[in-house]
Order: structure tokens, then sequence, then C-alpha cells
């Protein structure tokens, strides 16, 4: 077990290295802080005439959860395992003394923690441009703390489980960035906006996440009624008098499901990843 975890933090370490050190960390670096100055110019704009944690809460949703946080992660993921397949450096690798569920979840760890930390500075951008901009702070109108903690969960949880499954994808398919690709369009954005009773949603990552958020955004009233407006299928309706409060308790799941759904959905994604990569020929691989 000694030998196991010294082989896996081995892994990660030279993986970590390796994947912040790419010409890749400057572009979706570059990416992240996008949506900093994308916030920073909606404060500036129209700060002074809109609920600044509503304001600061839909592009986050839309640009930043479900769509910079998988992309960066998923695409980290499947970068940190196809391109040592593509240079036939992870053969030399595979004929060392080292299990194969310590390459895989090592370079899952690293891909996970390169991915929160360059989120992580694109969220704090954001952050920080909504709360110190002249306009954001003028008469009391600063966002709130409770939005910009709930919307850190996507830079906690996020990178965890979409990491998981990009490295599940490069691990099983050749054509791993395709399939990412699929993965974070099609498939999230599909799955993500069925209706609530569907149960489809119960797959995706961006759901947990977005619950999570819900529930902690106290301040951001008009992006909650909507959410839940949205997630209800137009059953919850405030102008009929209906309670925010009632609604979200009926139509969205309860952050220890959220968690829950999450763990199963990181913990199955590695162990296929695992199984899928136990025997596996990465020699004869073609170059992506």
């Amino acid at each position: 077990m000694i030998a196991w975890i010294r082989a896996t933090f081995l892994i990660f370490t030279q993986a970590f290295g390796s994947l912040l050190l790419s010409k890749k960390t400057l572009f979706f670096g570059a990416m992240n802080l996008g949506y900093g100055v994308l916030i920073a110019l909606l404060f500036f704009f129209a700060g002074d005439r809109a609920r600044q944690d509503s304001l600061f809460a839909f592009p986050s949703l839309f640009v930043f959860v479900q769509i910079l946080v998988p992309l960066t992660a998923v695409y980290y993921s499947i970068s940190a395992v196809r391109e040592e397949i593509a240079e036939k450096t992870l053969t030399f690798l595979l004929t060392a003394p080292i299990r194969r569920s310590s390459i895989w979840i090592g370079k899952w760890a690293a891909a996970t923690a390169v991915s929160t930390l360059v989120i992580g500075l694109g969220y704090l951008c954001a952050v920080s441009s909504a709360l110190f901009l002249p306009v954001a702070a003028r008469e009391g109108r600063a966002l709130h703390g409770s939005t910009s903690m709930a919307f850190a969960w996507a830079v906690v949880a996020g990178p965890v489980a979409y990491a998981a499954m990009g490295t599940f994808l490069a691990v099983r398919f050749r054509r791993a960035m395709l399939a990412g690709a699929i993965f974070v369009f099609s498939w999230e954005g599909f799955a993500g906006s069925t209706p609530a009773n569907s149960g489809v949603r119960d797959l995706t990552v961006v759901d947990s996440v977005r619950t999570l958020i819900l529930r902690d955004a106290d301040s951001a009233r008009r992006f909650r009624r909507e959410m839940v407006s949205w997630a209800s299928a137009g059953e919850f309706r405030p102008w009929r008098g209906d309670s925010l409060e009632e609604a979200l308790e009926e139509f969205i799941p309860s952050k220890e499901e959220a968690w829950k759904t999450l763990a199963w959905f990181t913990g199955i994604c590695l162990l296929l990843a695992l199984l899928s990569g136990a025997g596996r020929d990465y020699e004869t691989a073609p170059k992506e």
C-alpha cells in the first residue's frame, strides 16, 4: 500500500508540473481570465442599473459553470494521458514496476489540481471585479458574499468530477478529445436541460453543481426564482404567490443529495478508467 501511494504521488508530481507548465495553461488561463473581464464589463456598464447578485449569477452559470469549468477539467485530464500515449512515453511508464492504477489515479489527481488552480484564478478575478469596481460598490450594491461563496462550489466540486470523466475517456477512447467535446457540449448541455422529473439530470455533473449554487445563493433572488421556475417546468409561479423556499424543497435536490451524486459520478468514472486501462495496449495508438 505504501509503495502504491508513493508511486501515485510520483505520477501526480510529474503530471502536475508537465500540465502546469504546458502551453495549454496559457490558453485556458486566458479563457478563464476572460470570464473575469466579462464580469468587469457587465458591472461597469450595467452595475448601477441591475441587482448585482443576479447580474453576476446569470453569466457565471452559463459561461463559467456550464462551459469553462467542464471544458478546462476534461481537456486537462485527457491531455495528461493522451499526450504520453502519442509521444510513446507511456509505454516506458507501463513497463516500470508501477501499477496501472497508480498511473491513472495520479494523472486524474494532477489534472484536477491544475484545472482547479486555473479555474480558481479566473473566478477570483471575476469576484474581485464584482466586489471592488467603484460602480459595483456604489450605494452599497456590491456583490454579496453568499453569492460569491455559492459559485465557488463550481471551483471546488466541478474539476474533481469532470477530470474523472476525462480520465476515463482518455484511457478508453483513442479519439478522447472528440468524446470529451461531445460529453461537455452535447450530454451536459442536453441532459442538464431536461425537466426535473425526467431523472436524466442525475447523470450529469452540472445539475449537482447547480444545486449547490442554488442552495447557497440566498442574495441572488431573481436568479433563484428563474432557475427554480425553469427546473419546475413552469409549475413554480412566483407571480401567483408561490413560495420560493417551498419550491426549492420540491424541485431542487438537497446539498447532501448533490454531493452523493457527485461522489458516485466521480467514483464510477474512475472505476471505469481503472478497468478499461488494466490490460489495454497503448503501444499501437495513433498520434492524435
